[in-house]
């Protein structure tokens, strides 16, 4: 199974040290600091592209920056560990995806 289209490793790596830190002097940002979440792949998350689950939409519409939810994730210090694969353009139910496997 192909959950996720995009992620980095040593990001993730790097906001769990990150957290870990935070939570050792005591002092976590939130509730939610250190928690791991993945984003769908029809939502805007920096660095990584928006296909939603196409090979052409980022070409089409490229992503610019993090949308107003992943951006509230990111200040509660959430661990945005990826992209997370879904039907092409969300036009199904079976999850079956032809460019990236079945999600």
């Amino acid at each position: 199974m192909c959950f996720f289209i995009n992620y980095d490793a040593e990001d993730i790596l790097r906001q769990a040290t990150e957290s870990t830190l935070r939570y050792e002097r005591g002092d976590p940002i939130s509730a939610l600091d250190g928690v791991p979440i993945a984003i769908k792949d029809e939502i805007d998350c920096s660095p990584y592209p928006t296909t939603g689950g196409t090979k052409w939409l980022h070409k089409v519409r490229p992503c610019t920056g993090d949308a107003c939810c992943v951006m509230r994730l990111r200040s509660c210090r959430d661990i945005i560990v990826g992209k997370t694969n879904m039907h092409e353009l969300g036009t199904g139910l079976s999850g079956i995806n032809p460019h990236y496997g079945t999600g």
